[in-house]
């Protein structure tokens, strides 16, 4: 006679189940090896990640106990997973070792999470697993490069250390610490600034923040404290490692003595001087006559190549009739300032030149024994 039609609304439902496949196929296509089981360790699930990790396909996995992943001497670390799980404890990250099928040993990262009912009552828990097998190979063979690196540098000359990125330094090499005579607890982060001489600091710092803010290396020459006390000139220079995106991870630097070069400089530029005022002298003599101008040259001359702060020539003259008098040059003060000057005598200091035994060269006349007893 007819019919009843009933509509349901099925929404919610075909959602649900849209949102489970969609899961089930990112499980599914997941790198990472995904599963669950029981808290009693039996599994339940097994995706193709699981398949790749481990070797054993889902028909071979599931229904079997955890434990077949798991090395003889790590059982109790699944005791403890489970009983975190049945507190309702997530664990992140937890690096351990499983076997394969073949036997072989991986380095994994877990990630474990309780699952529920409808009712909220914890049933078992999900497990991913990745493996990390070749970023500890990775970090191993970084380590042993640096390791490496730090004991080549150990055997240098020259002063070295890192920094990170912001310039916190952490490590030095022994050179550091055999010339400072520091320990590393002094020296941790930016401690390096207590071996630097106070007047040049503020100059090293500005330089060395404006290379952290470019990226772009340091290269500066600045005094170093040693451990006795002295300060002697470092050529400084840093060199930056950056990653494939340019970004600085590393600072090295080196610190190298340049004492024996400024003074091997020094030495040359002095020597230069030499050789241009003796040969400045040479020609004004040559051309000269006038004694008492020829007087003045030799004691400007010789008061620049000894670097004093003023000389002074005195030279007694005996004329034909017998007379004596007194010629003297001043170089490096007015020679007003010598008019009441009293004249050199044969005074215990001046006695060895007057007596024509040789030349008397004294660093600090007041130090001399021989100073003020006339």
């Amino acid at each position: 006679m007819g019919a009843v039609l009933v509509f349901r609304d099925v929404s919610e439902r075909m959602a649900a189940q849209l949102a489970q496949a969609r899961l089930a196929t990112i499980v599914e296509s997941s790198d990472d090896a995904i599963l669950s089981k029981t808290l009693e360790g039996v599994i339940t699930s097994w995706n193709a990640g699981a398949e790749r990790l481990f070797g054993y396909t889902a028909a071979e996995a599931v229904g079997r106990s955890i434990t077949m992943i798991i090395p003889l001497e790590r059982r109790d670390e699944e005791t403890k997973i489970l009983a975190r799980l049945r507190r309702g404890e997530r664990i992140e990250h937890f690096e351990t070792i499983r076997v394969a099928k073949d036997g072989r040993l991986l380095e994994i990262s877990l990630s474990v999470s309780p699952l529920r009912d409808s009712e909220g009552q914890i049933i078992g828990a999900s497990k991913i697993a990745r493996d990390i097998s070749a970023r500890r190979q990775a970090e191993l063979a970084l380590r042993e490069s640096e390791e490496r690196f730090r004991q080549l540098a150990d055997t240098i000359p020259q002063l070295a250390w890192y920094a990170n990125a912001d310039g916190y330094i952490t490590w030095y090499n022994r050179r550091w610490y055999e010339y400072t005579g520091t320990t590393p607890a002094d020296m941790e982060g930016w401690g390096w600034q207590s071996v630097h001489d106070p007047a040049m600091l503020p100059q090293v710092l500005e330089r060395w923040k404006s290379s952290l803010a470019s990226g772009e290396p340091f290269d500066m020459t600045f005094p170093l404290r040693g451990a006795d006390g002295r300060f002697r000139p470092f050529l400084t220079r840093v060199h930056p490692f950056k990653d494939d995106a340019g970004q600085v991870v590393r600072w090295f630097g080196t610190n190298t003595d340049v004492t024996d070069r400024i003074e091997a400089e020094q030495r040359l530029r002095e020597e230069s001087n030499v050789v241009e005022t003796i040969h400045r002298v040479g020609r004004s003599v040559a051309a000269e006559l006038d004694l008492n101008k020829l007087l003045q040259t030799a004691t400007d001359a010789t008061t620049e190549l000894s670097a004093a702060q003023f000389g002074a020539f005195f030279y007694n003259v005996v004329k034909d009739d017998n007379e004596s008098y007194l010629l003297y040059t001043v170089s490096g003060v007015p020679r007003e300032r010598f008019e009441s000057f009293p004249m050199p005598r044969a005074t215990e200091v001046f006695a060895p030149t007057f007596r024509g035994e040789g030349v008397v060269r004294l660093d600090d006349v007041t130090r001399d024994l021989r100073y003020g007893r006339n």
